[in-house]
This record gives C-alpha cells, sequence and structure tokens, in this order.
C-alpha cells in the first residue's frame, strides 16, 4: 500500500519557513508507522518550485501523464530522522 499526499499548500506569506519541509517529514513518520511503502505527490508541469522542493525531500520522479509523479519510498534514513513527536495522527 501506499500513501498519497493530495495537496500540500503554504500560505504565500509563510513560505521559506520550513513549514512544508517540516510537514513531509511527518508525513514520512506516519508512513513509517501504518508501515506503507511509499509515498506519491503528483505536480503540474508548470510547477518547477514545487518539483524541486520534493526532489530536494528524496521524491523520484516517477512517472508523466496529464503532470508529473514524484515517489518516495521510505528507507532506513527516515527512521533516523523521525520526529521526536511520532505519534503523529494523519485524517
Amino acid at each position: 500500500m501506499r500513501a498519497e499526499i493530495t495537496g500540500l499548500v503554504v500560505d504565500e506569506a509563510r513560505r521559506c519557513r520550513g513549514v512544508a519541509r517540516e510537514l513531509v517529514i511527518r508525513i514520512k513518520a506516519w508512513v513509517l508507522q501504518q508501515d506503507l511503502k511509499q509515498i506519491s505527490v503528483k505536480s503540474g508541469v508548470h510547477r518547477t518550485a514545487a518539483q524541486l522542493f520534493y526532489q530536494q525531500q528524496g521524491f523520484q520522479l516517477a512517472k508523466t501523464r496529464r503532470g508529473l509523479m514524484f515517489e518516495y519510498k521510505p528507507g532506513a534514513e527516515d527512521v533516523l530522522n523521525r520526529p521526536a513527536d511520532s505519534n503523529i495522527r494523519m485524517a
């Protein structure tokens, strides 16, 4: 099974402060807790900043269709980098 990030938007006034990075770290921790094997996220071709962000977070370009798909497969580094509060509830 896999998780999918269907939307991740940070208010323009709060960008470049690590908010999105922290959210992705917490998503990765949750994925590990759920024993899921993959995280995917779609990005429009025109969203180059989002594409760069996901690549910086370890996501790899997986396939293209009407947009781009990035995938991330959790590994040992995620266990080591798990946030202190790893009892995260995601809905």
